[in-house]
């Protein structure tokens, strides 16, 4: 069926019925990545549930990458659970796996990104490239601003300055040139102002699996066995289906949840009295700069678990701010807990006007009622 293979070829995908269900529920945030801390390269598929929780849907051991490879994990995680289209794909810079993911499924994912954390390491690792070291912190720290810019037109300016200003300088053009060749023609995957809203930033939770895997469940030792990585991978998916049940079922407090509730104890400390309301939504200040962000609601029905039941039940869908912890990161902020509370204070306030408006009509009903009945007795 395959003849590229070699006679030495070994391949491995590994995908129960567990993991089926999950990528065919939550495909939507998609990561893969791969590791070779193992005699075989170890590549996971894996996607975020309900509760922002990376769960890995696929394991693919093998003795090579490359396009070829890929294509028929691929195409046998499609034979499993059908056409599937995410709406972000992350992974590594090199283009395979997108390639791969693109010949394999029809349709393309919304977004292609790389991990923040994996294009900062490479910048650092470049930076070499560059001779003097005041001139390496000031590339880095111009660097570093211009991914973080959220608006795609200054951006567009910003990015052309820069690349001017390092071409100026002969001791940055071989930086110059490793950055142009690499970057300069996939900005969308990188920039921040190409992923607002689109809720993920870095492959983090495929590192701390194959932390956990390692550090763990093969107890800070490589794996000269295979069979033993194999058991490893099955009793990591169990426990991860166990906990599953237990967030479930029991409420158990998720890193994700943890940080909402920080944040709300954090907008404790900022005043309703700052917030400014108009047609596009509400604008809050900072707290620490001069910038103002701007918080809009969103039409959203969508059945999700991750709630701050002290802003009255709402989610991290209801709300949108172009704060970068909310805008990028994707977390409820603290300048959306401070709006969710402006709004509960305002329909309490509205509320207790209504009662006592009513109260005080049917005090005037009252009074009016007692004053016919005394005129009936006096007459």
């Amino acid at each position: 069926m395959y003849p590229e293979f070699k006679s030495d070829d070994f391949v491995l995908i590994i995908m129960n019925d567990a993991q089926c269900e999950m990528l065919k529920k939550y495909v939507s945030h998609n990561c893969i990545d791969g590791t070779n801390d193992y005699d075989f390269e170890l590549i996971t598929l894996l996607i975020l549930d309900d509760m922002r929780q990376g769960f890995s849907c696929s394991f693919f051991i093998l003795n090579r990458t490359d396009h070829f490879v890929l294509e028929i994990f691929f195409s046998k995680i499609k034979e499993k659970v059908g056409e599937i289209c995410p709406t972000v794909f992350m992974s590594g810079m090199a283009e395979s796996f997108f390639n791969a993911w693109c010949n394999t499924f029809q349709s393309k994912p919304k977004h292609r990104l790389f991990c923040t954390w994996h294009v900062d390491r490479a910048w650092r690792k470049n930076l070499h490239k560059i001779q003097s070291r005041e001139m390496q912190l000031e590339v880095y720290k111009t660097l570093r601003i211009l991914m973080e810019e959220k608006d795609v037109d200054a951006f567009n300016i910003m990015f052309n300055e820069v690349l001017k200003k390092i071409l100026e300088n002969d001791m940055k053009r071989e930086f110059c040139k490793y950055f142009i060749e690499n970057y300069a023609n996939c900005i969308s995957s990188w920039a921040y102002c190409h992923r607002l809203q689109s809720g993920l930033n870095t492959n983090m939770h495929v590192e701390s699996l194959h932390k956990t895997l390692k550090c763990i469940y093969l107890k800070g030792r490589n794996a000269k066995r295979l069979d033993k990585t194999i058991y490893a991978l099955m009793r990591f998916i169990r426990d991860k289906l166990v906990d599953r049940l237990i967030v479930m079922n029991k409420g158990k407090l998720t890193s994700k949840l943890k940080h909402l509730r920080q944040r709300h104890k954090t907008s404790l400390s900022l005043s309703t009295a700052t917030i400014i309301e108009n047609e596009s939504g509400y604008i809050v200040p900072s707290s620490s700069t001069h910038e103002t962000y701007l918080i809009q609601e969103n039409n959203t029905n969508y059945s999700c678990k991750l709630i701050c039941t002290d802003c009255s039940n709402i989610c991290i869908h209801n709300y949108s701010c172009t704060y970068l912890d909310a805008s990028v990161k994707w977390n409820m902020c603290k300048h959306i807990h401070l709006v969710c509370r402006h709004i509960f204070a305002v329909a309490q306030m509205e509320s207790l006007n209504t009662n006592n408006s009513s109260s005080l009509q049917n005090d005037l009903l009252i009074d009016e009622d007692e004053t016919r009945t005394t005129e009936k007795l006096t007459s």
